[in-house]
């Protein structure tokens, strides 16, 4: 088994959210794409791979995003954690209020996205306050 340096682990946790970020982002293009195309022809390719990839590519994002999330909110800064879950629960909230949901269509995967996030800058929150109050304790 070949051993993994500290500059192998610092490159997939450096990547990982981003990734995650865009495949969670290209799933919904993909459902609006493909509940767009819908309208006119459900029987060519495009609309074929549209409807086989959304699913798999939104699922995968989210999974990726949400594990590197964690990872990284205990690894980074404390500082840098609260800032970015200071950021982004107000920006989500903000772009799932932006859009009109519908649970038949597109929205509703951009409104569960929406959620991740929100959900992901509680995380932070929360795990910036818990390591603050552990430092505070050690010293």
């Amino acid at each position: 088994m070949i051993a993994q340096d500290d500059s192998m682990k610092q490159n997939w946790e450096r990547w990982a959210l981003p990734y995650g970020a865009g495949l969670t982002i290209l799933g919904v293009l993909l459902a609006y794409g493909m509940e767009r195309r819908s309208w006119y022809s459900t029987t060519d390719w495009q609309f074929e791979l549209m409807s086989s990839l959304f699913l798999p590519t939104l699922i995968t994002g989210s999974v990726v995003t949400l594990g590197a999330g964690i990872v990284l909110a205990w690894r980074t800064a404390v500082k840098v954690v609260a800032i970015t879950g200071f950021v982004l629960v107000p920006v989500a909230v903000i772009m799932a209020c932006v859009v009109k949901g519908n649970v038949h269509d597109w929205t509703l995967m951009y409104v569960m996205s929406c959620a991740l996030a929100i959900f992901l800058g509680t995380m932070f929150f929360l795990v910036s306050s818990v390591r603050l109050l552990w430092f505070k304790r050690r010293l």
